[in-house]
């Protein structure tokens, strides 16, 4: 394993590890592995095609749909859960991942 690669593993470990962070953002995470915030972009472009912005989202919408599905927990709770204070956001965000309101997808699930 290369050091970029090793780079990118704990970018996800992070993301794993601090979803639920509301704050969590380019700026923490490259403080954090002490690189700067276009290296890390590029890398994240290169090595995955993605962003670091788009792979947080995935991971808290991946996790708030499987609270929707197992959990009873009120949906402005799962918000808080996977890093969004404002449920209305969490809503709108969802809704844009999903295709389907938090609601609707836990009422189809």
């Amino acid at each position: 394993v290369d050091k970029t690669d090793k780079i990118v593993e704990e970018v996800y470990k992070y993301i794993e590890d601090h979803y639920a962070d509301s704050n969590i953002s380019l700026e923490t995470i490259t403080a954090e592995l002490n690189i700067s915030v276009s290296y890390l972009s590029m890398l994240l472009k290169k090595r995955k095609g993605v962003t670091f912005n788009k792979e947080l989202i995935k991971y808290r919408m991946e996790k708030a749909k499987e609270l929707l599905r197992f959990s009873n927990e009120k949906i402005v709770n799962i918000a808080k859960m996977v890093g969004y204070n404002e449920v209305y956001y969490f809503s709108h965000s969802f809704k844009k991942y999903e295709g389907i309101s938090p609601k609707e997808f836990r009422n189809h699930a």
